[in-house]
């Protein structure tokens, strides 16, 4: 089934009141045919398994980030069609009734389109010089100039929210750390965050999965201009305006817990770890320690360790845990004196159930949501 979300062409600008500021009046951004469609799964980094009316389809995911909390099976989703090995590629994933643009060559040409049509607050006087302009061995998204003074950005697309809160990235990335690094060597550079979200009211870097990239920022705050917006559009993909949102880079150590999601040829088990003061590096000490993991779950199969989830925090109280793991068919398998650590052992994967990503959101970001 096709919804109404049908143009002739593919970028077009329709500004409804003449009178309206360089931030109000409908901007109609995407106006390709847009397919709907349930996702089955995510196959790898680069495809998906949809369903388009009862059949089941292979399309393309333009986009390398994890997804994960946005990925899970069964979820909406619009599809166009590409003119690449699949037929189709995935444009859309709905969260909360919002569609949030995957696609991260679209966020960049959706933000061009906006600056050029003065519509980013604070960038209204600058002209688009270039995209994908070279600094000295490094390319960045765009450059542009207010009168004679050049300034050069890099664009980043946050596809990851919890109520209220957006935070980038959803991965562990070098190469963003490394283009903070590299921004902070020029006189006159901007890093931008490009919330795909209307409900957003704050940003912070995802310190719990790339605490590298948070570190990194927090050195080069000084030396970049930062900033955040979050577009608000309708399933007609109508942007009405551009809301800048606030960055907040806290200061926070290592300290916390983590979960570690691992199978064997039966089950699915989540390990809960104790308390840690530096939980990267004990992550890293449980992965090479992997005979021992395996005997805390009373497994005789080979294991293999699906994702870690890091939780940054200093409240370690793990009793709203335990109580959601077992509502919702976990089985406590371990749990000692010696030792804070837990396991759960379930019949299916954690990873595909949305109460599983929505309980790691909530301990994350519930700090800085506005219900705290």
């Amino acid at each position: 089934m096709k919804p109404s979300l049908k143009k002739e062409n593919q970028f077009s600008k329709i500004n409804k009141n003449k009178s309206a500021g360089p931030h109000d009046g409908p901007f109609i951004f995407m106006t390709i045919n847009l397919i709907r469609a349930r996702l089955i799964q995510r196959k790898n980094r680069f495809v998906a398994s949809v369903l388009i009316d009862n059949t089941e389809t292979e399309v393309y995911v333009p986009n390398t980030g994890r997804l994960s909390e946005l990925a899970i099976p069964g979820a909406r989703c619009l599809l166009a069609e590409s003119s690449g090995r699949y037929r189709y590629k995935l444009l859309y994933i709905f969260n909360n009734g919002f569609p949030v643009m995957i696609d991260s060559t679209l966020s960049n040409s959706l933000f061009a389109e906006l600056l050029v049509s003065k519509k980013v607050p604070g960038l209204e006087k600058f002209k688009l010089l270039r995209r994908e302009p070279v600094y000295g061995r490094h390319r960045f998204d765009f450059l542009i100039a207010e009168n004679k003074n050049s300034c050069y950005v890099e664009l980043k697309s946050c596809t990851l929210f919890y109520r209220d809160v957006a935070s980038f990235p959803d991965a562990v990335s070098s190469r963003a750390s490394e283009h903070i690094r590299e921004l902070a060597k020029i006189p006159e550079s901007r890093l931008v965050i490009l919330v795909l979200n209307n409900s957003a009211e704050v940003f912070i870097p995802n310190y719990h999965t790339d605490y590298e990239f948070y570190k990194t920022l927090k050195e080069n705050s000084d030396r970049i201009v930062i900033s955040s917006f979050r577009i608000d559009y309708n399933d007609q993909l109508e942007i009405k305006r551009l809301f800048p949102v606030p960055v907040i880079i806290p200061e926070v150590s290592k300290k916390g817990f983590f979960f570690m999601v691992i199978s064997d040829d039966n089950n699915f088990y989540i390990y809960i770890s104790g308390e840690c003061s530096d939980v990267f590096d004990e992550i890293k000490k449980i992965k090479r320690r992997r005979s021992a993991l395996k005997d805390s779950l009373f497994s005789a199969n080979p294991i293999r360790i699906l994702k870690d989830f890091p939780v940054i925090t200093d409240n370690l109280s793990t009793g709203n845990t335990i109580e959601l793991f077992t509502n919702s068919g976990g089985i406590k398998i371990k749990g000692t004196s010696s030792c804070s650590s837990r396991v759960f052992r379930f019949k299916h994967n954690p990873l595909e159930q949305r109460w599983f990503h929505e309980h790691v959101l909530k301990l994350r970001f519930s700090p800085y949501t506005s219900e705290r």
